[in-house]
């Protein structure tokens, strides 16, 4: 491992010390594209699980952005992240349906590494994690003079995260991390979903944004986008159920609803806002995991 950047004149000082039984993740500032300077760099927006996991000797512990233990749900995964992990540290994470994607180390061999600067702290990552089969290391870009956010997002699909390059890692949410979405996609909460009466599938999501304090409802999301992730949904969904809608006004029926606490946010792409307030043509990309409900408002459409 290179030593030489625990320590560099001016970027800040790894902390010798035991290690943190918690650290609170860091968090996406939601932002417009804009440009970006040599100093910023950019990498996908991934869909899944934000995910911290500690490691020491082949044993690790994965937790979720609010500190709730993972192991059991992703069994294997543990499997993998032991044979792959080279110490005694805190990696930084989504986990996706093709794996656990890692773009941070925390903590490394008896070091808080909080306070370097992040492509420090990413070169900490490439020694610590043998990446391969199920373990990868997220990529990134870098801005090139007079390139915008827009051009990050158009590669990236779904948007991209852009990141101060020199940025410290500091808990909760920051200017030095930044959210663009792609063109016309934003978050919407889930408050109920339609279902069949064959089988119990989520024919169609029932979402909405909260303005001056109440859910209002945004129409609904049709599964044919994307049946396998809203079927994987279902086991949450049903948890969520409640008899009342969650939302502050009427809405329109047709088909079986079931109401569900507010308490998922979920990624919405869509060609543009119609005259009643409903995104047009709307198609589910995936959850939102770094964004709390009552946080999603409106956002305009882009041209």
């Amino acid at each position: 491992m290179n030593q030489g950047i625990f320590a560099r004149r001016g970027r800040g000082l790894a902390l010798w010390c035991p290690r943190p039984d918690w650290i609170e993740p860091m968090r996406t500032s939601p932002a417009e594209p804009r440009p970006l300077t040599a100093d910023w760099v950019w990498e996908p927006r991934l869909d899944g699980v934000r995910c911290l996991a500690w490691t020491s000797e082949g044993a690790i512990t994965l937790r979720d952005a609010r500190g709730a233990t993972l192991d059991g749900r992703y069994p294997g995964l543990v499997v993998l992240l032991a044979e792959a992990c080279r110490g005694e540290s805190i990696l930084d994470g989504i986990i996706t349906n093709q794996g656990f994607e890692l773009f941070d180390c925390l903590f490394y061999e008896g070091a808080t590494l909080t306070s370097l600067p992040l492509l420090d702290r990413r070169a900490v990552l490439r020694d610590a994690i043998l990446f391969g089969e199920g373990v990868h290391l997220v990529p990134y870009g870098t801005a090139a003079a007079g390139s915008t956010g827009h051009d990050g997002v158009l590669r990236a699909g779904a948007g991209i995260v852009a990141k101060r390059s020199n940025g410290r890692y500091v808990g909760g949410r920051s200017g030095d991390w930044l959210a663009f979405d792609c063109a016309n996609a934003q978050e919407f909460v889930i408050g109920g979903y339609s279902e069949s009466g064959d089988c119990g599938a989520a024919l169609a999501l029932l979402i909405g944004y909260y303005e001056e304090g109440r859910l209002r409802y945004a129409g609904r999301v049709s599964a044919a986008y994307d049946p396998s992730s809203l079927t994987a949904m279902a086991p949450t969904l049903a948890r969520l159920r409640r008899r009342t809608s969650p939302f502050g006004g009427a809405v329109p029926g047709g088909g079986e609803i079931q109401w569900v606490s507010p308490a998922l946010v979920a990624q919405i792409g869509f060609s543009e806002w119609t005259p009643a307030g409903l995104p047009k043509q709307p198609r589910f990309i995936g959850l939102r995991h770094d964004r709390e409900p009552d946080e999603v408002r409106r956002t305009a459409a882009r041209g």
